[in-house]
């Protein structure tokens, strides 16, 4: 393991922590914003250690990740961008899409022990107006075409409501009103 206390928890070394979510070990790993280089940079001390945590955990997707990713990257699925790993606030969720505001969560078996921790951080996303998709790792593995199938539903368009008109409407079809009179403000014949 390297000199530098965070190193080995960003690329997975930690044989005495096999049950610690890699980003707890990313976040409670790494060397304090007050020493070094960060020092006394407040905000943007933080902001670099959120990068750094970001940028481990894009190199070490999981499996369950990697394989979603390839379905979500350079635009594959329905022409949308999606990101991976990308910092929101102050969570880092796992795929988004801006334009669509849909965030996918692949949740390993540390998440049936953080429920609760999912639930608040999945209200503060649909505050900021996101909605959230979870899956779990082994569903991606296995289904991979059910989940995105699953998400294709989500980012399709609603149904617009149908428009209701005038009681002249009544019974004419969209081309029937479309072709309302011919040149010359006639009626056309038979209608």
């Amino acid at each position: 393991m390297g000199s530098h206390p965070g190193r080995g928890a960003i690329e997975g070394e930690w044989p005495d922590r096999p049950d610690e979510p890699r980003w707890a070990i990313a976040l409670f790993y790494q060397p304090s914003p007050w020493t070094g280089e960060e020092k006394g940079e407040g905000d943007r001390g933080l902001a670099r250690q959120m990068n750094r945590i970001v940028k481990a955990l894009r190199k070490n997707l999981t499996d369950s990740e990697r394989k979603l990713w390839g379905h979500l990257r350079a635009r594959q699925l329905e022409g949308l961008k999606f990101r991976r790993q990308e910092p929101i606030g102050s969570y880092v969720v796992d795929f988004v899409c801006f334009e669509k505001r849909l965030v996918i969560e692949v949740d390993g078996g540390q998440h049936a022990q953080e429920q609760n921790k999912d639930a608040v951080r999945d209200g503060w996303l649909r505050e900021q107006g996101f909605r959230v998709l979870r899956f779990w790792d082994n569903e991606v593995m296995a289904n991979i075409e059910g989940v995105l199938g699953s998400i294709r539903e989500n980012i399709a368009p609603s149904p617009a409501p149908p428009i209701q008109g005038g009681e002249r409407d009544r019974g004419r079809s969209r081309e029937g009103r479309r072709q309302g009179t011919v040149e010359g403000g006639e009626s056309p014949a038979g209608a």
